[in-house]
C-alpha cells in the first residue's frame, strides 16, 4: 500500500484532515483496485489536540477493505456505507456513538 497526499487544511470555518489511500486491492467480483480519499471534517472551534489519528484510521480502512466481510457482488455504494458504519462503530478509533 502507498499512502501520498496527507495534507492538513483548517479554515475559518472548519478543520478538514484528509488523506488518500492509493492502490487498494479489494476483496469484490473483480479484485478491483482503488485509490481512497478520506476527508475529516470537524467542526468549528474544536481544540487541534482533539483532531483523531488518521494512523488508525488508515489501517483500518486498508484492512477492512482487503478483507471485505460482505458480499464479493456488492456495488461500491454499498461497501462505502458498510466501510463508513464500521468505521463509526469502532470504539478503537475514539469516534462518539453513533
Amino acid at each position: 500500500m502507498s499512502q501520498s497526499s496527507n495534507f492538513d487544511s483548517r479554515t475559518r470555518t472548519s478543520n478538514l484532515v484528509s488523506f488518500k489511500l492509493e492502490d487498494i486491492r479489494l476483496q469484490v467480483e473483480n479484485k478491483e483496485v482503488a485509490d481512497v480519499t478520506v476527508n475529516l471534517d470537524y467542526i468549528d472551534g474544536l481544540n487541534p489536540s482533539e483532531l483523531k489519528n488518521v494512523v488508525p484510521i488508515a489501517n483500518n480502512i486498508k484492512d477492512y477493505l482487503t478483507n471485505y466481510p460482505n458480499n464479493p457482488n456488492d456495488l461500491f455504494e454499498v461497501i462505502n456505507r458498510n466501510l463508513t458504519l464500521e468505521l463509526l462503530s469502532d470504539n478503537n478509533l475514539g469516534f462518539p456513538p453513533c
